[in-house]
């Protein structure tokens, strides 16, 4: 007898039976246009939460910390450009002696729909369209979800849940405050990704994998390359999943095959239409960057993989939320876990989990064990070293050394519950209709003991929270520090309200869910469900969201006037604490610093200035001279009641809001050597040059042998270094030798600047272990330092060309496809039921 083959899983895109006519909520689902009453409804919503930044002035900004410290100036140095030259810059001067924008990951430079709002304000107000691009991608992400949620077949009703649920979640939403934008971007795209690829499993249709492809491009572009990564981890998870079902329903061997040829496409697609950014980051996060091999001060390794993991107190906070406490001075403790601060939160929601709980146990499905497997995926990977765990991933998965902060990936474990939660809703609803009292009757109970549990909870903490706090520290937090102790108990206030919050909450939606299978109410009981849901998340998003005048943190003060009128090119190190909150605020005045905000500078400057803790800059006396005299940094700008040491040579030029003194002994931009040392380019080397005993005032650290060599010239020669342009992507030196010598130029070498001498090619030397040296023969020459940066280029026309096939064949498919449903409708007479 023939085996009988395993047929597929049937997906029902309206699986539910549908209440009675009359129920309002109901009859707006059974409607056409549910998608636009929840596309305005999350509008307004979005309104709601962002309120005080939409209404504000122009000249507020909704605050966000990293902004403040390096994204406003990154994004205006970046559109400035853009407006001037029609050209996006290869360089940056202006921090950490120079480094590449594109390849460091200068923010979203590419990422299309910010980079629109960046050109709808002037340049001096692109705070603005920061700001109103994180509003965008909460909306969005509200839109794809519901999206996301629908390509399961779960309802509509069902689906708005999901949206609303993910769009607020605390994760997305509290990324405002520290202004982790591309964080944010992701978060909103990959719910879209999920649904192309969903539906590309189900229909083997084209056109959703070339759609697929192009939205990975968008969400590498973002760019945030270790988020992307968890996203692929994601999609990859999925694709792997619905191969194995195919192979297992044996759907045969050809159309698997198709899948994986179309999956392949859309991963292709991603990449290269990402190269633009891609292709140069890619070398410059291998070679060049502090991450590069084990990294500056341990940029790398397993300390650093597991750095910022969340930790018990975190996970905790995923039915609590604020367990742990959260840094933004608004209750009475503050952050108490193991990370050293904490300015957002990974809560999901709790009714995301309460109704995926559900889900998972009364709606089975191949879909619903795969959202749960994803879940404790990211969660187990998100504790990072609190368990064993993580050392599998170290060892197996690529590039997990390189990257750090674990607890990021928890986008992926709202994306699963808000789906979950959607399967609990819609298996409600079929409970509804169609299961027995027995099998209602025990959803009740088992709602009302959880209900009647968490209930206990709030009683306790409310009576003896204090000792429950120390049972917990006795066992999962015996190091405490005396301070986070007392920000633990601190928090107990808030954990009480958070705890009484969700048990009156639960409540309520356990008699709403009640009332509805005993059809006491509609639809809008599910109504009803998605606004409690809402309350719940919306008191921990509005923690997270607020503004603040933009020259607050960005004055215009006279200081800025005095530097400008200095002659240079020269750099200043800003050592304020107290007199300007953003690092980079001499960079946002075209101001070039020695130091400033970013932490993928070039590793060889890091190297040079001691990593994270500039400890070649600054010893146990003070401020150490040599790095400063190699830098070309001429000022040191300290705070008004803070002075440095006369006797050491510092004098100070500026004295009013800050004061400014000026090193002694700095070597100008453009320098002439005829004294070198040849070494191997290593820790010992670099030691040695920052050493007081070394002649770096007059003896050049090189790699390799200059041609021509340097000869010493007359002592009554005379030798001149003239600077004679100073712009981003190019540079020109006059420079008049006696004898042969080195042109030293304390800026960074890279591999994209080239050098012409007198209109001739010559190369670049690499000197002082991050500078650049040009040797020269006697005599007066030109010397122009111009960037060509090949990889640049080559991405850029991948990325055009990519985008261009892919939308013509998606814009051709579609029209193939419509053309061959009007075929089919006039064949069958327009009935195609």
């Amino acid at each position: 007898m023939a085996k009988k083959k395993r047929q597929p899983q049937k997906d029902n895109r309206e699986p539910l039976q549908r209440g009675p006519r009359g129920d309002f909520i109901g009859d707006l689902e059974r409607g056409k246009h549910f998608w636009l009453y929840y596309a305005g409804a999350t509008l307004i919503f979005t309104i709601i939460l962002f309120n005080k930044f939409i209404f504000s002035a122009a000249t507020e900004m909704l605050y966000s910390s990293d902004t403040i410290q390096a994204g406003i100036f990154f994004r205006q140095f970046i559109t400035e450009y853009i407006k001037t030259h029609f050209a996006v810059p290869q360089w940056n001067p202006y921090i950490f002696g120079g480094m590449p924008p594109v390849d460091a990951f200068h923010g979203d430079i590419f990422y299309l729909p910010t980079l629109i709002l960046k050109e709808l304000w002037p340049v001096n107000e692109v705070y603005r369209a920061f700001g109103w691009g994180l509003v965008l991608h909460v909306y969005l992400a509200g839109l794809f979800a519901y999206l996301s949620a629908r390509g399961f077949g779960l309802s509509k009703l069902a689906s708005a849940f999901a949206g609303v649920a993910y769009m607020f979640s605390g994760y997305l939403v509290s990324m405002v405050a520290p202004g982790h934008d591309g964080k944010m971007f992701v978060t909103a795209l990959f719910p879209l990704a999920f649904y192309f690829l969903n539906r590309g499993t189900q229909t083997l249709q084209l056109k959703w994998f070339i759609s697929l492809g192009l939205t990975i491009a968008f969400i590498i572009l973002t760019p945030h390359p270790q988020m992307a990564y968890f996203s692929l981890w994601a999609l990859g998870f999925w694709f792997g999943y619905q191969v194995i079902l195919m192979l297992v329903d044996k759907r045969g061997i050809a159309r698997t095959g198709g899948l994986v040829v179309m999956f392949v496409l859309a991963v292709v697609i991603g990449l290269a239409g990402s190269a633009i950014q891609m292709l140069p980051s890619y070398k410059y996060i291998q070679e060049f960057s502090p991450r590069a091999g084990e990294g500056a001060e341990g940029r790398g390794g397993y300390e650093w993989a597991t750095s910022w993991d969340m930790n018990p107190e975190e996970a905790v906070g995923q039915v609590i939320p604020f367990f742990p406490g959260v840094d933004d001075g608004k209750d009475a403790g503050g952050y108490w876990g193991k990370n050293p601060f904490k300015d957002n939160t990974e809560y999901a929601g709790f009714f995301p989990l309460l109704l995926g709980i559900v889900g998972i146990f009364l709606w089975p499905r191949r879909e619903t064990w795969f959202l749960l497997a994803l879940a404790a995926f990211a969660l187990i990977y998100a504790l990072g070293d609190t368990t064993p765990i993580f050392h599998l991933f170290f060892a197996v998965i690529p590039n997990v050394s390189k990257m750090r902060a674990p607890s990021m990936i928890m986008f992926l474990f709202a994306f699963s519950f808000t789906m979950l939660a959607a399967f609990g809703l819609d298996a409600i609803r079929s409970l509804r209709e169609n299961a027995g009292a027995m099998t209602r009757e025990k959803l009740n109970r088992a709602l009302i003991i959880f209900a009647g549990v968490l209930t206990l909870a709030a009683i306790l903490f409310t009576f003896a929270g204090e000792g429950l706090m120390s049972v917990y520290k006795s066992i999962f937090y015996t190091q405490i520090t005396p301070d986070n102790q007392q920000a633990m108990i601190g928090t107990l206030g808030t954990i009480k309200t958070s705890l009484w919050l969700i048990t009156i909450l639960t409540w309520i939606a356990i008699f709403i869910i009640r009332a509805y299978m005993g059809r006491a109410l509609g639809q809008a009981a599910i109504a009803a469900l998605i606004f409690i849901s809402l309350v719940d998340l919306w008191r921990v998003d509005f923690r997270f969201i607020d503004t603040a005048p933009f020259a607050q943190f960005f004055p215009r003060a006279p200081v800025v006037d005095m530097l400008e009128s200095q002659p240079g090119p020269f750099r200043v190190i800003n050592l304020t604490r107290q007199s300007f909150s953003s690092k980079n605020y001499f960079a946002m005045n075209h101001i070039q610093q020695l130091t400033g905000y970013h932490g993928a500078q070039l590793k060889s400057f890091d190297e040079f200035v001691g990593g994270l803790s500039f400890r070649h800059l600054m010893g146990p006396s003070g401020l150490l001279k040599p790095a400063f005299q190699l830098t070309n940094t001429r000022y040191v700008v300290v705070d008004q009641n803070v002075g440095l040491p006369k006797e050491e040579g510092y004098t100070r030029v500026y004295g009013r809001e800050v004061n400014v003194f000026e090193v002694p002994g700095v070597l100008p931009r453009a320098t002439i050597f005829h004294q070198y040392e040849v070494v191997e380019d290593d820790t010992t080397s670099l030691n040695r040059l920052l050493s007081p005993d070394y002649p770096y005032l007059s003896t050049l650290m090189l790699y390799e042998e200059p041609e021509p060599r340097p000869q010493l010239p007359d002592s009554t020669a005379r030798e001149s270094a003239e600077v004679v342009s100073y712009e981003i992507e190019q540079q020109t030196y006059r420079v008049t030798l006696a004898a042969p010598g080195l042109l030293f130029v304390s800026d960074n070498d890279f591999p994209g600047w080239k050098v012409r001498v007198d209109g001739t090619t010559q190369p670049i030397l690499k000197a002082n272990h991050t500078f650049r040296a040009v040797a020269l023969p006697a005599g007066t020459h030109e010397v122009q330092f111009y960037w060509d940066w090949p990889r640049f280029q080559t991405g850029k026309w991948i990325t055009l060309l990519t985008f261009a096939v892919s939308i013509l064949g998606l814009v051709a498919l579609v029209i193939v496809g419509r053309k061959k449903n009007t075929t089919g409708d006039q064949a069958t007479g327009g009935n195609t039921a």
